[in-house]
Order: structure tokens, then sequence, then C-alpha cells
């Protein structure tokens, strides 16, 4: 992060100096928080003992370091880099009279080792670890974006809106200029989450959603709703692991009161937000995990967390047709306006005919989820709308498959509405553009790069 970048500019100088002066082969680490940082360090370490040279490490304690330090005795101290380098100057001979506690015990360990000649001795290299502790809002930056009342940095956009509505995914600086359109579940998913945090303890709230009903765009919205409107310090994850974990541990002695994390799991896997919650349990933190789940069918009636379907109401509809006028000029409104379709992702296809969107994406998301007898069918439905140019009765698919019409229509509604549409005549595919998909990924198992 930049505050360990600027405390390696500041210090390597002055050790390098120090190194020089002593004739002294003096190793110096500057951690990261990685686990990939500590296995570098062990392979290290049998050397640095072997040779018995001093070894000082740089850095902030974490809970991961911790274990680290106590593993191979290392003896911890603490500084600020300011003070460290105040009293450290040139590191004359002169500096112990005015060295602080922690600056004296570094040249103390740097010295071990070696004799007054200069000559190796038989004590083993002593290892020091010198804690230089960041801003809290380093680490909580490195797992995520913070967002806190009074950042004026969302305030102008960041880029032209047409990328979002093209099928990006949408930036907060979007979300603050109403570029996204409010869905009508919004309010009840905000009204549910003002309620949960007067309960202060590790909680866990997933917006059901169908695969291409902005789930993404909600929980950003809601991030700045929450942020911005509620006031509660609220986190957006874009890692997990140990990084978000110790983010979320500074975030709470940094507030002291409840606060958000949004995990979306295109960034944050399902069993890595697992982790960080049962992590957050113990010490009962006051927590509100904010998330998203991928469901084909309504689960049924929830009026706190409404399933956010992929069909768009009227209010809705012209939301997003107002905001393709507004940020995508040349674009055909009229005949979006009389599409029959009322889904978010086929009018956004309709509007821009592929461009830029990440449809074999969204066709592998729903086939993947299939059972290979799933994937035939659609497959078969879409063959026949892209080649055929009609819909594919079901006599023809019982044919195919041997099975009953009741066996088929269960196999084929969870792709209904989204995929394929059920029509008198059979059944067709939604769009031109989803049969090559679906054909591409039917036959490969691969989608095209981005």
């Amino acid at each position: 992060g930049p505050q360990r970048n600027e405390t390696r500019r500041k210090l390597r100088p002055l050790f390098e100096a120090f190194a020089k002066k002593r004739a002294q082969n003096l190793t110096v680490f500057y951690l990261g928080l990685s686990e990939s940082d500590l296995r570098e360090i062990h392979l290290f370490l049998e050397e640095v003992w072997q040779n018995k040279l001093a070894a000082i490490f740089i850095g902030d304690v974490t809970n991961s370091l911790d274990d680290f330090l106590r593993e191979w005795s290392i003896e911890k101290v603490s500084a600020t880099v300011d003070d460290f380098l105040t009293a450290s100057d040139d590191f004359s001979p002169s500096m112990d009279l005015v060295a602080t506690n922690s600056a004296r015990r570094v040249i103390q360990v740097a010295d071990m080792g070696r004799d007054e000649k200069g000559e190796l001795v038989s004590e083993p290299g002593k290892l020091l670890f010198l804690e230089i502790p960041e801003k809290d809002y380093q680490p909580i930056s490195r797992a995520g974006n913070l967002l806190l009342v009074g950042d004026l940095q969302l305030q102008n956009l960041d880029r032209n809106p047409r990328d979002f509505l093209i099928g990006h995914r949408v930036t907060f600086p979007e979300i603050r200029g109403n570029v996204a359109v409010e869905r009508d579940a919004f309010s009840a998913y905000l009204e549910t989450i003002r309620k949960r945090l007067l309960n202060k303890r590790p909680q866990l709230l997933a917006i059901p959603s169908q695969p291409g009903a902005g789930a993404s765009t909600a929980l950003r919205w809601l991030a700045c709703q929450i942020a911005y409107e509620l006031n509660i310090p609220t986190l957006v994850l874009t890692t997990g692991g140990n990084i978000a974990f110790e983010a979320i541990e500074r975030l709470h002695s940094l507030v002291g009161r409840s606060f958000v994390v949004v995990a979306d799991p295109a960034e944050v896997p399902a069993d890595d937000q697992m982790g960080i919650q049962s992590r957050c349990a113990p010490p009962r933190y006051p927590v509100l995990f904010l998330t998203s789940r991928r469901v084909f069918k309504d689960p049924g009636a929830n009026e706190d967390m409404p399933f956010l379907k992929m069909t768009l109401s009227t209010r809705e509809k012209i939301g997003l047709l107002e905001r393709l006028d507004r940020f995508c000029p040349g674009t055909s409104l009229g005949r979006l306006y009389k599409s029959p379709t009322d889904s978010l992702f086929l009018l956004t296809l309709e509007a821009f005919g592929g461009e830029n969107i990440r449809l074999e994406h969204f066709v592998k998301d729903l086939m993947i989820e299939a059972t290979q007898s799933q994937r035939l069918l659609v497959a078969a439905i879409a063959f026949f709308s892209r080649y055929a140019h009609r819909p594919c009765s079901l006599d023809f698919l019982q044919i195919m498959t041997g099975k009953h019409a009741d066996e088929l229509e269960n196999d084929l509604s969870q792709f209904d509405q989204l995929l394929l549409l059920s029509e008198s005549e059979g059944w067709s595919c939604r769009h031109e553009e989803l049969s090559r998909g679906i054909l591409q990924y039917h036959l490969t198992e691969t989608v095209a790069s981005p």
C-alpha cells in the first residue's frame, strides 16, 4: 500500500548507510499482509540464522503476523516512521545519546553476530520486528471501497455512463449520479437493513436474484444509500481472506458502532464470505453482511427481501429508457417502447445489438447450473430458432428425449423468460444473440473472450 511504500522509501537509505558503516550485512524485510510474504520470509530465515546475520522486519503487526513472530521467537518493538528517523539521523556513533528505545534496540540487534573487529561470532543472528503501524484506512482500502459521509471523490462521473448501460458493472459515481435505475424492491431492502442494524451482532442478508436482474447494481446502490443517507460506515469488499477480515477489525475499532460489509459473489466467493463471517462471530462485531444469491425461480413471498426479477415494472422500464435517451443519444427508443419484452437484459440487448454485452457469460451462468439433458433441450430450441426460424415443438422434444410433456415443461421452466420463451406452438429462444451463445457453450463448454 502507499503507506508501506513511503516507509520503505524513507528507511532504506538509512539502513544502507548503517550497514556500510558497520561493515555489516544487515537484512531488512518490509512485510506486507499476504501469506505469500510470510512464505518467502521463511525461506530467508534459515540462511539468516545459519550465517549469524542480523535481520530486521519492518511492518504492521496483524493477527497473521503474531503467530509468525512467536514461531521464530522474534522480538518486537514499536516506533513511528518520523520518531525513528529523528532518532536515527545517519546512524552516527553519538546517536545513542538521543535515540529512542526502539531505534537503540535496532542498532543493538544489527551489531549482534559480529565482534568489535567485524568478525562473525558463534552467537546466531538476532531477529527483531520493528512495528511501524499503518493508518487504519490503509489496510481497509486494500480490502475494498470504504464509503463514508463527506467523501467528495464520488461526486463526478468517472467515465461515460454508456459503459454501464451496455453491460459493464456500475461504478459508485454512477450510483451517486443517478445513472442506475432504482428498482421497486430496493426500498424494501433498505428498510430491512435499517431495522437489522438495530440488532448489534453479526448478521447476514442475501438478496435473492435472477441471473441478469442486476444484483451487483443493487448491492452498490444499497451501499451508497446506507453510507450517505443512513450515515452508516459501509465497506464494499473486493477481496476476501485475511485482508478482508483485518479491514473489518480495523473498521470496528475505528467507528465503534454498527457498520455494513457488502460482498458481491462476483468478487468475493461464497466460501470466502462464510469464512469471514465465522471469524466475526466470536468477537460479536456489530456487522451486517450484505450479499446476493442466484435464484432461478421466485422462492415465495418475502416482504423483507423480495425476489429481484429480471423483468421490469412499467416505471422501471420507463426509467431505463429515459437513461438510454440521456446517456446514449442515437438509440432507437421508439422500437424499445414498442418491444414486448420487459426484461432488463433483453431490452439492453435490443438497444445495442450485443455490443460489448457479456452475453456469453450470461448464458454460461445459466447453462452451468443445468443438467446434461437440460442443456441438450435448450440447445435444440436454440438451433430451431437460429436456423429453422420457428419454435421447437414439444412433440419433437418428446421424440428426441423420450420424456413426457410434463417432464419437459419442468426441465425447461427454469430457463423460461431468461433464455427461452414458451409459446403456443412450442419453445423459442428469446433473442437471436442468445441462440448463438447457447450453441457455442453447448458445443464447446466455453465462452468467447471478452
